[in-house]
């Protein structure tokens, strides 16, 4: 088993792990922090937008589920952020350098 397999599978049966824990349930948030972390991992090694975007969609998720002065309300937005700004550095690369006649 290749390094991308080894992390893939563990990621493939976190959605199932979620599931043991509905809406509602006390640690959901722990494991939406999980998934969203494996996403992010993924991202770095295959540069997929799409892992990306379900890693900020999972980490806003975890910080709604999170009440106001949670122990680890600065890690979950420590994990945002970092996501954020992968995102805006792949918007800002992958746009084709544009001249404007005004800096002309």
């Amino acid at each position: 088993m290749d390094a991308r397999s080894k992390t893939l599978r563990p990621t493939l049966m976190r959605p199932s792990a979620l599931a043991l824990r509905p809406p509602g349930h006390s640690d959901r948030y722990t494991s939406l922090k999980k998934l969203s972390d494996s996403l992010h991992d993924i991202f770095k090694q295959r540069g997929t937008l799409s892992d990306l975007d379900g890693a900020l969609k999972l980490h806003r998720a975890v910080l709604a589920l999170a009440p106001p002065g949670h122990p680890d309300q600065f890690d979950f937005l420590h994990h945002l952020a970092n996501s954020l700004i992968g995102k805006s550095i792949i918007i800002v690369f992958e746009q084709p350098c544009q001249q404007s006649s005004s800096y002309i």
